[in-house]
């Protein structure tokens, strides 16, 4: 560091006093006494400011969406700063204009996004800029949460070094310097000594999830751990190398007991001289076995035993139904429904979500629209410069006959998070509910493709209720350029019943993916048949358009227990690549293993709650499969 520049003290002291020099502006020494600092014309550089000094002069800007994690440690600098110089300018929150030196942490409204978009996954930065008024911005963050939370934390202690007794240091940290986290790489020798921890009392699906996690370990890396069990509660301090799946020693029982709800969990790696361990806790057996899919996804299938340092969190899994992902910017926005309406969360990392945020309410952004009720799987979409929700909504009684009826929608707005607006223009025999869908039918997740040629097209459910044999159809429609309005007539692909592994009447959550040798698929979902509750189906075009004839493939998605990921029942899903370059589905599924029935699966109790699920995927053997060791 000695080395590396009085660099961003010379820089900030040059920009300030040509800023004066311009504006004879004032600044206030320690003493209180006004002074007027004047630009050098002899070209000799300027002395630096002392560090007390400078950081005093510094407000801490964050999110308004930032985490309590982040939150709390923004305090804490905050109070590390008073400590050090004596006083600090205090903690903001996301105000849109600066007004002095300041330190923004992570992502806000600032140009921290800018910077920070520039990152590789889980990469973190410290940059300086000044800005047309000679004030300081110093950005501190990630492109995701835990990023950002190391990089305050490195911030932090570095800072303690710049004040010391007997005076202060004229050094800064490299504000331009990007910090590369890098993940935790087992040695053979560490690895061939691993091995797999669970209680004795363990429930069955934690015993299959071991075995799994053995067998696919020894597929991958050529070693294969051994299995102990221990009393619940029991010592496992001899074992140095090891995976401990649930609540057993003292390490596993702590980090259980601080775990809120029964969808979340542990995930934490600990690496020290003795050895290395990775804790896989959950609050429930399904959620232990949601972190036991998280690590494996992450470590096991790469090749070799590389844990993510950014495991070691604290998650709590979605708890919504219908995930339609997008992906914009470094930015995941989910869309849910909400409060009479729509909401939106974003994360940067698939774990850690913001609270959810109002984009659409049928009171306020729409209050004549006869649509009133069942407001169901919005999913998002960035097209032609603008973001647009494609969902559903129902009239509790549709012409007066005492019963619901639902149709699809389009909203469209200039922000992924901000206030949408109804676009949709109603079909001809649909004028005052918002249907862009027509009224002679029940129709339900409508779900835009744009195809090779850039034309778009709403492909959608029509729903059993109203067909005349019973069973639901897959459709599609084509859509005009702007989105409003259907183009032509809409036309079949496929019956809920043509696969052989159901008989159920539900077409449910429709999903195109354009495969890279041009094959296209559509994800689906029904009741599978033999107890195996809901499933995603895959379907193929014959000629790799939307008109094509539609043939059944084996499912993507069906629970049966051969694999780490169908430990349940699933369905209504997503494709999208994530900030890593992977291929994922995510489904929506709920926290009850055992809840194998139809009725439980697409309904469930208060007690069976719906989580989403995301799974690694790839293209192989002309079709789609989840992403397993071969």
């Amino acid at each position: 560091m000695k080395n590396k520049l009085i660099k961003i003290l010379v820089l900030i002291m040059a920009c300030l006093m040509l800023f004066s020099a311009v504006t004879g502006c004032k600044k206030t020494d320690e003493e209180g006494e006004s002074t007027t600092t004047a630009a050098t014309t002899s070209g000799e550089e300027p002395t630096p400011e002392p560090a007390s000094r400078l950081l005093s002069s510094f407000s801490l800007v964050r999110s308004l969406n930032s985490s309590d994690d982040v939150k709390n440690l923004v305090v804490e600098l905050n109070k590390t700063i008073k400590e050090l110089v004596g006083s600090s300018g205090g903690i903001k929150i996301d105000e849109a204009s600066q007004e002095g030196n300041e330190i923004v942490i992570g992502n806000t409204m600032r140009a921290a996004s800018d910077v920070l978009d520039e990152l590789a996954y889980d990469e973190y930065v410290y940059k300086t800029s000044i800005d047309e008024n000679g004030y300081v911005n110093l950005v501190v963050g990630g492109n995701n949460d835990n990023a950002t939370i190391k990089a305050i934390n490195e911030f932090t202690a570095y800072l303690k070094t710049l004040v010391v007794e007997g005076g202060d240091q004229t050094e800064v940290p490299d504000m331009d310097t990007k910090a590369d986290v890098k993940d935790l790489v087992i040695s053979d020798d560490v690895a061939k000594s691993m091995v797999i921890i669970y209680s004795k009392t363990a429930d069955t699906k934690i015993q299959k999830i071991a075995n799994i996690l053995r067998n696919d370990m020894l597929k991958a890396l050529g070693v294969r751990p051994t299995l102990v069990t221990v009393p619940e509660g029991g010592d496992i301090s001899q074992y140095k190398n090891a995976i401990i799946l649930g609540g057993v020693g003292t390490e596993a029982t702590a980090l259980k007991a601080n775990l809120k709800t029964v969808n979340s969990y542990t995930a934490k790696v600990e690496s020290t001289d003795e050895g290395t361990r990775v804790y896989l806790v959950g609050y429930t057996t399904l959620s232990t076995i949601r972190a036991a899919q998280y690590f494996y996804s992450k470590a096991v299938i790469n090749g070799d035993f590389r844990i993510p340092k950014y495991l070691d969190a604290n998650v709590t899994t979605l708890t919504q139904r219908d995930p339609g992902i997008l992906l914009h910017d470094g930015v995941y926005y989910i869309y849910a429904s909400y409060n009479g309406g729509y909401g939106v969360r974003t994360s940067t990392d698939l774990l850690n979500w913001s609270a959810m945020k109002q984009v659409w309410q049928k009171a306020i952004d729409e209050p004549n629209l006869e649509a009133d009720t069942q407001y169901w799987a919005p999913e998002g979409y960035y097209h032609n410069g603008k973001f647009y929700i494609f969902t559903t909504c129902g009239v509790s009684s549709y012409g007066n006959t005492g019963t619901s009826q639902r149709g699809c929608i389009i909203l469209r707005c200039d922000t992924p998070d901000g206030r949408f607006k109804l676009i949709s223009k109603a079909s001809a025999d649909a004028t005052n509910v918002g249907w862009i869908t027509p009224n002679t039918m029940s129709a339900i997740d409508g779900h835009l493709w744009v195809d090779e040629a850039g034309k778009p097209w709403l492909v959608f459910v029509r729903e059993w209720t109203h067909t005349s044999d019973g069973y639901g159809r897959m459709s599609y429609a084509p859509l005009s350029e702007d989105l409003t309005h259907l183009t032509g007539e809409w036309r079949d692909m496929f019956k809920s019943n043509d696969p052989s592994w159901t008989t159920y009447k539900v077409t449910d959550g429709p999903w195109m993916y354009k495969a890279s040798n041009g094959d296209l698929f559509m994800i689906w979902s029904n009741m599978a048949t033999s107890s195996r509750g809901y499933a995603v189906g895959l379907a193929k075009s014959s000629n790799g358009k939307i008109d094509g004839t539609w043939t059944q493939l084996d499912p993507l998605y069906i629970m049966d227990g051969d694999n780490i990921y169908n430990q349940t029942n699933g369905g209504h899903g997503c494709i999208f690549t994530g900030l890593d370059g992977r291929l994922y589905l995510a489904i929506h599924s709920i926290n009850d293993p055992d809840a194998w029935t139809a009725s439980d699966a697409e309904y469930p109790d208060a007690n069976n709650i719906t989580a989403i699920t995301v799974i690694p995927i790839v293209e192989a053997d002309g079709t789609l499969k989840l992403d397993l060791v071969k």
